[in-house]
């Protein structure tokens, strides 16, 4: 469950870390897979996708009003 000082940075940032929420070496296998699949490698910077550019699409969204809070109910309070 993640608390107020986490998910504000969550709506704000669409990330959290979370620390130790796996560990290293699964860290390190996610990361060799990212490469791969991104047919780069990590230390020769002549492989590595073109920076991203920001459409206008991510300002839209943030435009929308941002949710205050979620949670969420048992299933009982509604019968």
């Amino acid at each position: 469950m993640l608390d107020d000082a986490q998910v504000n940075p969550f709506i704000e940032d669409g990330f959290v870390r979370i620390d130790g929420a796996f560990s290293r070496e699964t860290a390190a296998e996610c990361r060799d897979l990212i490469w791969r699949d991104m047919d780069a490698a990590p230390d020769d910077p002549a492989t590595w996708p073109r920076p991203w550019r920001d459409s206008g699409t991510m300002r839209k969204r943030r435009s929308r009003p941002r949710p205050t809070r979620c949670f969420c109910m048992p299933r009982s309070t509604f019968s």
